[in-house]
């Protein structure tokens, strides 16, 4: 298993982490952010062509939808959002970037 990027008293992140399944092919999200709360935080980040944003958004979406029961009961968690973080190359964000920062708990509402 790959050491923590980051710990502190209350959270643990985890850079491109490996989780073992016995049959979920998508298991290694780009960042895993466990915290002491019983949360854990799924993010998966894209730099696709601006034209496939809503593509690569729906995609990242559903990679992760199996993954997530399994961590919930592997580690014994109470929420698990998955957050797409889909930037084109051109710069241009999806247009839920906020909504899934804000249910992420990364941010305060705007």
């Amino acid at each position: 298993m790959p050491e923590p990027v980051l710990e502190s008293a209350n959270m643990i992140l985890y850079w491109d982490r490996f989780t073992i399944t016995d049959t979920i092919d998508f298991n290694r999200p780009d960042v895993l952010i466990n915290t002491e709360n019983k949360r854990a935080l799924l993010i998966d980040i894209a730099v696709p062509l601006t034209h496939n944003l809503p593509t690569t958004e729906a995609e990242k979406i559903k990679e992760y939808e199996k993954l997530v029961p399994e961590i919930n009961y592997i580690w014994k968690l109470n929420n698990i959002p998955t957050c797409p973080l889909v930037i084109s190359a051109a710069g241009v964000v999806i247009e839920n970037f906020l909504k899934y920062l804000v249910n992420s708990g990364l941010t305060k509402k705007p």
